[in-house]
């Protein structure tokens, strides 16, 4: 008795193919995940070792140099340095007049700079006297000098006509900012065109420093605030024979006190002997002296200006000065 519902038997021969086509298949599966995942190691080791040959590259280079500084370093004598290919070339020289900046030395030739104030100035000891030796320095090599080491530097210009430490017009530096106690000693020297934007066009002196100029010309000259040449505060300066000619101080398009000097302050000084003052503005003064600031003018000529003006707490003393307008003082007149 079978039944009416026909049952597929499956052949045993197909089963076989069947099973044995699947293994192939998940085989090549296999063969394939494995070679792309040997192919990306592949990649990564080649990308390492890219970079590893780099980096040693790199440090054989370094290791070759520091290796050729020492065979030159053993071989070079003085007066020569290392060239290119660690072969010894004697040292250059400085043209005329420039300024050794560093000298040679068994690596690198001598380094030579056109001289500037600020040069000068950096290779002059504390203490010591800067003797100049050329006319004139013009733009950012004249001006814009600090002092604040609390020590003394002393700069003589040229004999003769002596040293011109000209700005040069839209620079916006004045020639000397001195503080912290500090000494500057000018002789011999022109400041022009210098500019100070708190006041003091040429020379700024802060706390407890001292400016002592010896035939020193001021000239042209400018600040946006007192002093137009000079501004002292809680400072001393020791004029003699010193010329103020064209300065001027002005704040906001108005002119201000001091065209030529200001000075503020219960320890400020100013002490000018045989100076020549000239050519201030209009209005305002040509020399301030406020909050306590004293001054003292010996056979000083005032000329073409505007005077000497204080309030009554400044002292002063004027004898055998000329010249018109020069004001009065704590009740002196020149």
């Amino acid at each position: 008795g079978r039944s009416g519902i026909g049952l597929v038997q499956q052949h045993p021969v197909q089963d076989l193919c069947r099973s044995r086509e699947g293994s192939r298949r998940a085989q090549t599966l296999d063969i394939f995940r494995l070679r792309s995942e040997f192919t990306e190691k592949a990649s990564s080791m080649v990308v390492a070792v890219r970079q590893s040959s780099l980096l040693l590259f790199l440090l054989v280079l370094l290791l070759g140099a520091v290796d050729t500084h020492a065979q030159c370093n053993s071989t070079c004598g003085g007066g020569t340095f290392m060239g290119p290919g660690c072969m010894c070339q004697p040292c250059g020289v400085c043209a005329p007049g420039d300024l050794v900046v560093m000298p040679c030395n068994a690596t690198q030739d001598i380094l030579c700079s056109h001289p500037t104030m600020h040069l000068l100035i950096a290779s002059t000891p504390p203490g010591g006297v800067l003797h100049l030796a050329q006319a004139s320095f013009t733009g950012a090599d004249a001006c814009g000098m600090a002092l604040s080491s609390g020590g003394n530097l002393t700069i003589v210009g040229m004999p003769g006509g002596g040293t011109t430490l000209d700005c040069a017009s839209g620079i916006g530096l004045r020639h000397f900012d001195v503080s912290l106690g500090s000494g500057l000693i000018l002789v011999n020297l022109t400041l022009k065109g210098g500019f100070g934007s708190d006041g003091g066009g040429s020379v700024r002196l802060s706390g407890g420093s001292t400016l002592d100029a010896t035939l020193v010309n001021f000239v042209y000259n400018s600040a946006a605030g007192p002093g137009g040449a000079i501004h002292l505060a809680d400072s001393v300066a020791v004029l003699s024979n010193c010329t103020f000619d064209g300065n001027h101080a002005v704040g906001n398009g108005v002119s201000m006190q001091g065209d030529a000097v200001f000075a503020s302050g219960p320890t400020a000084a100013l002490h000018d002997h045989f100076g020549w003052i000239d050519k201030s503005s209009s209005e305002g003064s040509s020399v301030s002296l406020v909050g306590g600031a004293a001054g003292s003018f010996f056979t000083t000529r005032f000329q073409n200006m505007n005077g000497v003006g204080s309030p009554a707490d400044a002292g002063g003393t004027f004898i055998n000065n000329t010249g018109g307008g020069a004001g009065t003082l704590d009740g002196e007149t020149s």
